[in-house]
């Protein structure tokens, strides 16, 4: 089909559900758990909703939706190119200061004499410690916030 590649595993086993005769109702539901998203959420209530009430409405609402979703990714796209950015810098930054640190280590050895003191070595653990605290705040910074779900996971696969 016509399906977007990232989620045409998740419409085929739905395909799949909808022919070997489970409801409607659990087949969109499965679809929302196999999306694990939001954004998934918001269709399979709709999905749910057309297949439970008839209302002349819902291919206005389904539209709107359509064009929600789309803002939605394309919004989520940007944001998650400015975090790469962010991350291609930190992964920079890194290698420049390792890179500095292992010539100064070779040509300047006596800059370094401070750290084989015991106090220099608690120094320099605290150094790398903090910035090994800073990489990985960095990382939890770029990974995206996404709203809960909110539909509940079903368990099983059942009707």
């Amino acid at each position: 089909g016509n399906a977007p590649e990232a989620i045409r595993p998740e419409l085929d086993r739905l395909t799949a559900r909808l022919t070997s005769r489970w409801t409607p109702k659990r087949a969109y539901q499965a679809l929302a758990d196999d999306l694990d998203d939001p954004t998934g959420d918001l269709l399979a209530a709709h999905l749910i909703l057309a297949s439970e009430i008839k209302v002349s409405a819902l291919p206005n609402a389904l539209h709107d939706l359509a064009e929600m979703v789309f803002d939605e990714v394309k919004a989520r796209r940007e944001i998650d190119s400015a975090r790469e950015t962010n991350r291609t810098t930190a992964r920079l930054a890194s290698v420049i200061t390792l890179g500095l640190l292992i010539l100064a280590a070779t040509f300047m050895a006596d800059f370094f004499s401070v750290y084989a003191t015991p106090v220099g070595q608690l120094v320099l653990a605290l150094l790398l410690f903090g910035y090994i605290g800073a990489l990985r705040w960095m990382r939890n910074l770029s990974r995206p916030d996404l709203p809960p779900r909110i539909l509940l996971k079903t368990e099983g696969a059942t009707q």
